[in-house]
């Protein structure tokens, strides 16, 4: 049971919050995303008005809430692997004097260099 408590915990912290609002929010400022978010968003119509029934627009919707879902889980995934290896990235990055966050008490998060 506690370890349900922790994984809900985690993902209505974590992945809600940091990901979701935060992460999302400045990946969809950035103008590579915005361009790609655009040429995905066209080329889906362009299919969707190819296609000549209402099963096959179905089954294209379909299978795109399915590619996202499957997605979803490689994120998580990703994003569990960053934590884990959190601390041996930043050890590195400042043997080369980069830094790439700062904790900041105040907001209790991270600001971006």
């Amino acid at each position: 049971m506690s370890n349900n408590v922790v994984q809900k915990a985690f993902n209505e912290v974590v992945f809600a919050e940091r990901i979701h609002q935060i992460a999302y929010s400045k990946c969809a400022d950035d103008p590579e995303y915005q361009a790609a978010q655009s040429e995905l968003t066209t080329l889906l119509a362009n299919l969707e008005n190819t296609l000549s029934t209402n099963q096959q627009k179905e089954l294209l919707h379909d299978l795109e809430s399915a590619w996202n879902n499957m997605y979803s889980y490689f994120l998580e995934y990703s994003y569990l692997q960053g934590i884990k290896d959190s601390k041996m990235l930043h050890k590195e990055l400042r043997k080369y004097g980069f830094s790439v966050v700062e904790e900041s008490l105040e907001e209790y998060g991270y600001l971006y260099h």
